[in-house]
């Protein structure tokens, strides 16, 4: 299989025997993908490869194989590298620590793609990095088939406004009376109500706490570094 020119963002890299180098790529058309580039600190001596090769940086890479790990043969950029500064960096590091660990390999996520690319240029500007990081979560788990039903619980039930949840990643929500649960465990019917409509103000907190339940039960095992680097994300 050859592949050319097809649009990709750094994800993570790694050293491979002496002299070259394991990429994990996130392409349109391909997904999440692994390709060797081999001599590439030898080639990487002027500086013009390990320049282009960035996370955060829109590039057009061509490679070729049918194994799991395929061969990079030319990457080219593609736009300017998205430059982030203090938080944002590990911000966008979280992005892509999600997609390497939750998007399985070779599946094409087109949708997916194009939407990372706008969360990248949302954390960028936005004047707080809540609704960007909040709203890539959502879209994942919903492309990735893990959407939260923010609309009825573990019933069928439409969510009742007035009303108190306790929250499960396998059951959704389920109605409480909100004297047996403290408040951290619990999720008001009105916020859930907000988080469907897109309101995220006013509901970041009980959002956040949402998705780290939800993100952390579909990793399992695997550990989030970036987490580590900014925990409060």
């Amino acid at each position: 299989m050859r592949i050319a020119l097809q649009p990709a963002f750094l994800l993570h890299r790694k050293p491979y025997r002496d002299s070259s180098r394991i990429y994990d790529f996130f392409t349109l058309e391909h997904g999440v993908i692994s390709v060797i580039a081999k001599s590439v600190w030898r080639k990487e001596k002027g500086g013009s490869l390990a320049n282009l090769i960035q996370p955060f940086t829109p590039l057009l890479i061509s490679f070729v194989g049918r194994a799991s790990l395929k061969t990079l043969s030319k990457v080219e950029l593609a736009d300017n590298h998205k430059n982030f500064s203090g938080e944002r960096v590990f911000c966008a590091l979280y992005l892509n620590e999600l997609l390497l660990k939750l998007v399985g390999r070779n599946i094409p996520h087109p949708e997916l793609f194009g939407y990372y690319s706008k969360s990248l240029d949302a954390l960028k500007s936005a004047s707080s990095v809540e609704e960007p990081l909040r709203s890539f979560e959502l879209f994942l788990l919903a492309e990735l088939g893990y959407e939260i039903d923010l609309e009825t619980d573990s019933t069928g039930t439409p969510i009742n406004e007035c009303a108190n949840y306790l929250y499960e990643p396998t059951h959704g929500f389920t109605k409480i009376q909100s004297e047996i649960v403290n408040e951290g465990g619990r999720y008001l019917g009105r916020d859930i109500l907000a988080m469907a409509k897109g309101e995220f103000n006013g509901v970041s907190a009980a959002l956040k706490r949402l998705l780290r339940v939800t993100l952390s039960y579909h990793l399992g095992e695997k550990e989030l570094q970036s987490r580590s680097l900014f925990p409060s994300k």
